[in-house]
């Protein structure tokens, strides 16, 4: 018997335009339905995940420092 898995993970990394990596920037993904956020802070290498999310669209913003936010949804 195999598991029904209804949860997913986003994950990547945070770069400048120019790819050098920003660590520890807040990235949030949000629930565009049920409006329920959950965060990460990127590693010294940029990379963040975040897990358990349930299924659905989600907008995400990063933000770091000196560095203008970024928000994308779907």
């Amino acid at each position: 018997m195999r598991a029904q898995v209804t949860t997913a993970t986003i994950l990547g990394t945070v770069s400048d335009r120019t790819g050098a990596v920003i660590p520890e920037a807040k990235v949030t993904a949000t629930n565009v339905n049920a409006g329920f956020p959950q965060s990460a802070i990127t590693d010294e290498s940029g990379k963040y995940s975040i897990q358990f999310l349930p299924a659905g669209a989600y907008r995400l913003e990063v933000t770091a420092g000196n560095f203008k936010k970024f928000e994308q949804t779907g």
